[in-house]
Formats: C-alpha cells, structure tokens, sequence
C-alpha cells in the first residue's frame, strides 16, 4: 500500500466514525413571523399602534387627532425598529423608568456598636503593637533588592534540588 491510500482510508474511518451536528447560528435573532418582516413583538407594537390611531381619530377630530396620531404611530414605529445605543427602545424606555423610578442616592448607615464589639477593641496595655515606617526605596535600591530576592530564591531552589 502506498502512503496516499492510508491517508484515504484514514481519513474515511475518522470521517464515518465522526458523528455531525448542526450548530444553531443566528441565535440572537428573533424570527420573522407576521408576512415575513415582523417579530412577534414588532406586531404588537405596530397592531397596539394602529388601535390607538383608530380610537384617537373616532373621540377626537380635526388638528388634534392628526397630531396625537402622529405622535402615536412614530411611538408605535420608535418601539417596533428603533434602536439606541444598538438597544432596542423598549429596553431603553424600561431601564429610563426604572432610573427615575429608583432612589439614586446610596447612604452608608453605620451600625449601633454593641459592648462585645467595645470589647473586642479594647488593646490592653502591654500587648501594644509598635509600627515603624518602613523607609523609602529609591530605584536603585529597589532594584538591587529585587535581584538579592531573585538570586536568593534561585540558590534556595537549586540547593533543594541537587
């Protein structure tokens, strides 16, 4: 047997011994239901849309009707396709109310010391701790210091493992 008929049975038997799967792509895309253009949520808002003008134009007439139709069907049309940020505006008009809905301002309430905690602070005497400031390095000697630790670790290891 030469080399290339190996390769080609190799590659048959990890071939047919391979199960395939499909893997979903497009995941994030919501499907064109309502004539092939609309989502689900897209009818909704345009549907909600269009009852709204119907209702706004039998209990209003003349100017008024035509303006708050307008500013209903371009709300209507803003929630179904718009974007902000490359959000959908529903979820901006939702996280707009919930900001002014919510209370912005965080305070910090300490809480009421209790004895134990009283307790637990109290140093006595003779077990105070001194603290002594540790003194300022410059670059050079930071750096000599750094390949003191460095050099040491090395010999440390190598005396470890002979």
């Amino acid at each position: 047997m030469n080399a290339s008929a190996l390769t080609s049975i190799t590659i048959l038997t990890y071939s047919t011994a391979m199960q395939r799967f499909q893997v979903p792509q497009f995941i994030t895309v919501e499907d064109k239901i309502i004539g092939g253009f609309l989502t689900a949520k897209q009818f909704v808002y345009v549907a909600t849309g269009i009852i709204l003008i119907v209702i706004i134009f039998f209990s209003f007439a003349g100017f008024l009707a035509l303006f708050l139709s307008f500013l209903v069907g371009a709300s209507a049309a803003a929630l179904a396709w718009g974007k902000i940020d490359g959000r959908p505006v529903p979820t901006f008009v939702v996280n707009a109310l919930f900001y002014f809905i919510r209370p912005r301002v965080f305070v910090w309430k300490r809480a009421a010391k209790t004895a134990a905690d009283e307790a637990e602070l109290v140093v006595p005497p003779g077990d105070e701790t001194i603290i002594k400031k540790s003194p300022k390095l410059s670059h050079s000697r930071l750096s000599e210091l750094s390949w003191t630790l460095d050099t040491k670790l090395r010999d440390d290891i190598l005396k470890a493992n002979p």
